[in-house]
């Protein structure tokens, strides 16, 4: 979704949100209560979804869509996720690894599904 949304940003497309707009799922497996300003609940994923979680994201640093402030807050955003889950998520060595094998294979530009033989 949001590589979609900035190429077409990048096209001169407009976007409009729907402010009151409900989610009728979750994110992620369960959520954790942080403080970051004010509480906050981040969802907290299987191991496997951070690999593409951090991969995809240094893929999408790679092309020239995605605005320079943009990039800049989303590697704020993976780095204070990085923080939180070293210092307080369960399964934090896992998460860890597939964070750090999702950022060195987005730098390696691969793509694709996760192979457990890499």
């Amino acid at each position: 979704d949001t590589e979609w949304f900035l190429r077409a940003h990048h096209r001169g497309w407009r976007s409009y949100g729907v402010c009151d707009a409900v989610m009728r799922h979750s994110l992620g497996e369960r959520t954790f209560r942080v403080w970051l300003g004010r509480w906050r609940y981040l969802p907290i994923h299987k191991p496997f979804r951070y690999y593409y979680i951090y991969r995809n994201s240094v893929l999408l640093y790679r092309r020239s869509y995605p605005t320079i402030r943009w990039k800049q807050t989303d590697v704020l955003r993976l780095l204070m996720m990085f923080v939180m889950f070293a210092l307080f998520a369960g399964d934090r060595v896992e998460n860890l690894k597939m964070m750090c094998r999702g950022i060195a294979d987005g730098f390696r530009d691969r793509d694709g599904r996760l192979d457990a033989a890499r």
